[in-house]
């Protein structure tokens, strides 16, 4: 499908209240929507690189964007699809492939909606878990009755002694109503994170996501089965072919953003296949057309009932808006994402 009109509209999103990522604190989301169009049909992706997290900064990716804008783009959304990235967007940014492929399958999927497309699908509706950064038994408490069933918590952030009183009250609160995925980031020790691991023990805990410091740890950690571990950013650096010899693993937590976009999120989907693992759709902090993309590819590779990341839409204050003026279509409610 030869493009021919490449359009792009950066946007500054304030949040709901100042975000802390890594050594960086974010009070607006930046990004570029990326709109694509042939023949009179458009589609739109959403370029967003998260500050402390992705290699690229906004400027960079603008400059990828603008570097694209120059050449022929004829890109293939089955190749896409079966996992494959086009050569044009080989040595894009994660980001701005990540951006580029969704513009290419919703623009494909206007152009033959009734097309083997993940973005084709209509009415789907995608469980979420809660982000919560300051848990109190009452917040979880309050998130259920919202109708969540999925609750992400960060740890690693406090004194071990104090990851392990919060969860522990936190688990008590949910009994078997909801269950926990703990992320800390790496934040550990082996030792440390056995500790934790062995005093969460027998609480309703989904997964601990990249407990250690160290890769090789975090995978020894998963073989000595005290809870369940999860991957998230030790897969940016590994390729689909060295996932797929990952063992014990509970799930593979992939940021198509971060990851490198549609193609390699579904080679890195089949990979955690492969070795037994959940595939766990992640968001990055995307404005709406982001998440729209992300809840189809959600709905694509993950089981159904299990719960994707894309409750970090919440801390949009505002929203970026469709061309025509209306809201963008995706709707979060209830713990749910539907198109």
């Amino acid at each position: 499908m030869l493009i021919d009109q490449f359009e792009l509209a950066p946007y500054a999103l304030p949040l709901t209240d100042t975000l802390q990522l890594a050594d960086v604190s974010v009070t607006q989301r930046l990004g570029i929507l990326v709109q694509l169009s042939c023949e009179g049909v458009c589609g739109q992706g959403d370029v967003a690189p998260l500050p402390g997290f992705s290699h690229e900064t906004r400027d960079q990716a603008q400059r990828a964007l603008e570097a694209l804008q120059g050449v022929n783009l004829d890109l293939d959304s089955a190749a896409i699809l079966s996992g494959e990235t086009d050569d044009a967007l080989r040595d894009a940014p994660p980001s701005v492939r990540f951006g580029i492929e969704c513009a290419v399958l919703e623009l494909e999927a206007k152009r033959e909606p009734h097309a083997e497309n993940i973005f084709c699908k209509q009415d789907i509706t995608v469980p979420v878990n809660a982000l919560l950064v300051n848990p109190t038994p009452a917040g979880v408490a309050a998130r259920v009755r919202e109708g969540y069933t999925c609750l992400k918590v960060k740890v690693g952030r406090r004194s071990l002694s104090q990851d392990i009183e919060v969860v522990s009250a936190l688990g008590e609160a949910l009994g078997d109503a909801a269950t926990l995925r703990l992320d800390a980031n790496r934040a550990w020790s082996m030792a440390d994170a056995r500790v934790f691991a062995e005093a969460v023990q027998g609480l309703p805990v989904a997964y601990l996501e990249e407990p250690c410091g160290s890769f090789e740890d975090s995978l020894r950690l998963a073989q000595e089965a005290i809870v369940p571990i999860a991957l998230d950013e030790s897969l940016n650096a590994m390729d689909a072919h060295q996932c797929r010899a990952l063992t014990g693993l509970a799930a593979f937590v992939i940021k198509p953003t971060l990851s490198g976009g549609v193609s390699r999120t579904i080679r890195l989907a089949r990979a955690a296949r492969a070795c037994g693992a959940e595939p766990v759709i992640s968001a990055a902090f995307e404005s709406g057309v982001g998440i729209r993309a992300l809840a189809y590819l959600a709905n694509s590779v993950m089981s159904p009932g299990v719960a994707a990341g894309l409750d970090t839409w919440r801390w949009l204050a505002e929203d970026v808006l469709d061309h025509d003026g209306s809201r963008c279509e995706a709707e979060l409610r209830f713990g749910s994402v539907a198109t």
